[in-house]
């Protein structure tokens, strides 16, 4: 059975992502606000989140390539634009009266 994972913390989203952990998709929390879903059938998501917050290195690179993705994909999703065809400034603008 695979178990999940939830984080609110974007920084430890895109760490979790840098270490293999799967998205699973977003989770609303209330008030307007998501958590990101990780597969964790190992039960190791809640060390890893941990050793982030204690300092653990990855390349920089793939962290802010991961956060990059992650927000793309939480505010697509917000949305309602899951397929990315209307996404951006613009787009969100565009609907304002």
């Amino acid at each position: 059975m695979e178990t999940d994972h939830m984080e609110q913390d974007l920084g430890t989203a895109a760490f979790l992502q840098v270490r293999g952990f799967r998205l699973l998709g977003l989770a609303p929390t209330g008030a307007g606000r998501y958590a990101f879903r990780f597969a964790d059938p190992d039960g190791e998501a809640s060390a890893a989140s941990l050793a982030y917050l204690q300092g653990e290195a990855v390349a920089a690179y793939s962290l802010v390539a991961a956060e990059k993705s992650l927000k793309t994909f939480l505010y697509a999703t917000k949305d309602g634009n899951v397929n990315g065809k209307r996404y951006g400034k613009n787009a969100r603008n565009s609907r304002r009266p």
